[in-house]
């Protein structure tokens, strides 16, 4: 096993790297490899999920509905970018006088997180059952997530099976993934999640799209951010990402449970008796006419 640079480890947790220098991630690695990798992506991102789900005391979100999300993210959205980065980096290939690598670091840190953001969250505007489900303002941090995690799963898959890391045997595979589990999807999950916070407040409270776009526009920047980390290849910078994004998942969780509390309207479940006066607002009363 040859011990990698801290950048060639950043750039494997970059985002776009896929699009434009290594091409070949669907390398002749073998059953063994991609089930490995396939385990250890699509494994966590279900716990992730559920941890996320699960940040909801009442009203938790239908497992069909983030299983749509969650697919959409995994296999459209990816499909999607693939085509979108590659259409941008060629453009900027173009217009950087075919530098390679200043079209990677422009790629990596503009292009990709302005695509990935916008094509993870597409689903909960286009597909009407999981629209429909979003109907407390917290919805949109789970279903943003969801499909957040699925885009990260795929990836983590595509650049596990990498040439640069199946060169490196199936250890080369386990390191890269495991990275990323730990790291990139919890970026995706962070990124998207307010993204889809601005669709909530969009769909359930009738703000304007802008709203949308202001949150769009700030998981854009986390992204770009955690990519600028990730192509700087210091150590320190990547430890550093890796664990805001895991504080970026324990704060989606937080923010969902305020969320949530704050959405709850609990109603007496008992009372010791109805008067004809409170019957009419449903208020409860004791028997000395106090309302409880």
């Amino acid at each position: 096993f040859k011990q990698k640079t801290a950048y060639e480890i950043g750039v494997r947790l970059v985002g776009s790297e896929m699009c434009i220098r290594d091409r070949s991630f669907i390398a002749t690695a073998g059953f063994i490899a991609f089930a490995t990798a396939a385990v250890l992506s699509f494994g966590p991102a279900y716990l992730y999920l559920k941890s996320i789900r699960n940040a909801e005391e009442t009203d938790k979100e239908p497992w069909s509905a983030l299983q749509t999300v969650f697919i959409w993210g995994a296999v459209s959205g990816v499909f999607y970018a693939l085509i979108l980065n590659s259409l941008g980096g060629s453009i900027v290939f173009l217009y950087s006088g075919n530098d390679a690598d200043l079209t990677f670091i422009l790629t990596a840190i503009i292009v990709a997180p302005i695509v990935e953001e916008f094509v993870k969250p597409l689903v909960l505007f286009r597909n009407v059952s999981v629209k429909g489900e979003i109907d407390e303002v917290e919805d949109g941090i789970v279903y943003g997530a969801a499909c957040g995690l699925g885009f990260g799963a795929t990836e983590n898959i595509l650049y596990g099976l990498s040439e640069g890391a199946v060169s490196s045997g199936l250890l080369g595979v386990i390191i890269v993934v495991a990275l990323r589990t730990v790291s990139s999807i919890l970026l995706h999950l962070t990124a998207s999640s307010f993204t889809g916070y601005g669709i909530s407040q969009y769909l359930v409270k009738g703000e304007s799209f802008s709203v949308v776009v202001k949150y769009y526009l700030l998981a854009v920047l986390i992204h770009a951010a955690w990519n600028t980390a990730a192509v700087l290849g210091s150590s320190l910078i990547l430890i550093f990402s890796i664990l805001l994004a895991i504080g970026g998942l324990e704060f989606s969780k937080r923010r969902i449970r305020e969320l949530d509390l704050e959405g709850s309207n609990i109603q007496p479940q008992s009372c010791l008796l109805y008067t004809s006066d409170a019957a009419d607002d449903m208020q409860c009363v004791d028997l000395g006419g106090r309302r409880i």
